[in-house]
């Protein structure tokens, strides 16, 4: 669940959505109390976007997340939603309204993620490597543009559906992963996706390391089948 806030006003700010912050609250005081009415073991997670809106809360959404007894948390970042893009330019940050312009609060909010990382053991899934990695992309925005091309990006869903962003790539169902991403599917999702014509922003989730790495077992059994 996100929870980009304490504040369920600045979640509806943050979300767009008047009355979205109360809901994720309830959403999240409701699924710990019937994890613990039926002592189930699915674990209650949250994520937290770093933007100018939270920048300055996140060890209040950290203190948060762990009087509830959240079982973990996991912090992101916002970026152009696809790399490269001529229509965002590389100046795209200036002018959003989620980048936190405030470096010195940047530097501090990490900070005290890091400390917290330490502290609270097994809340906070990100991995310290990435909390510095983050700290030197909001000084600098463009120095992982080549880390995060939308060919990295692709999602599979229950069902077996491949897709780049919202355009289908394949069934897992009928082919191997290696066949649905070829270059020319990729190539032409990619065609497609620039073409779009309400190009956004999106908060980014995929950024870290130990979870990346993670990932390299599964794409390995995956491709095997």
């Amino acid at each position: 669940l996100p929870l980009d806030h304490v504040d369920p006003a600045k979640i509806d700010l943050i979300r767009g959505d008047k009355g979205n912050g109360k809901k994720v609250l309830t959403a999240i005081d409701s699924l710990l109390f019937f994890k613990k009415e039926y002592r189930s073991s699915v674990e209650v997670r949250v994520q937290t976007m770093i933007n100018n809106y939270n920048v300055d809360s996140v060890e209040r959404i950290v203190q948060l997340a762990s009087e509830k007894g959240i079982d973990s948390i996991f912090f992101g970042f916002i970026r152009p939603n696809i790399y490269p893009n001529k229509e965002y330019g590389n100046d795209w940050f200036k002018s959003s309204l989620f980048w936190p312009k405030n470096k010195n609060k940047v530097h501090l909010a990490i900070k005290s993620l890091i400390k917290a990382k330490k502290s609270k053991k097994g809340l906070i899934n990100n991995s310290i490597e990435s909390f510095k990695l983050m700290k030197t992309y909001f000084e600098n925005p463009l120095y992982l543009d080549k880390r995060f091309l939308a060919f990295k990006d692709f999602t599979i869903n229950p069902y077996g559906e491949v897709r780049m962003f919202n355009f289908y790539l394949g069934d897992l169902n009928e082919h191997k992963l290696r066949d649905i991403l070829t270059k020319d599917n990729l190539q032409t999702a990619l065609n497609n996706i620039k073409c779009c014509k309400k190009p956004r922003v999106s908060f980014e989730t995929k950024f870290d390391i130990g979870l990346l790495k993670r990932m390299e077992g599964f794409k390995r059994d995956v491709l095997k089948h």
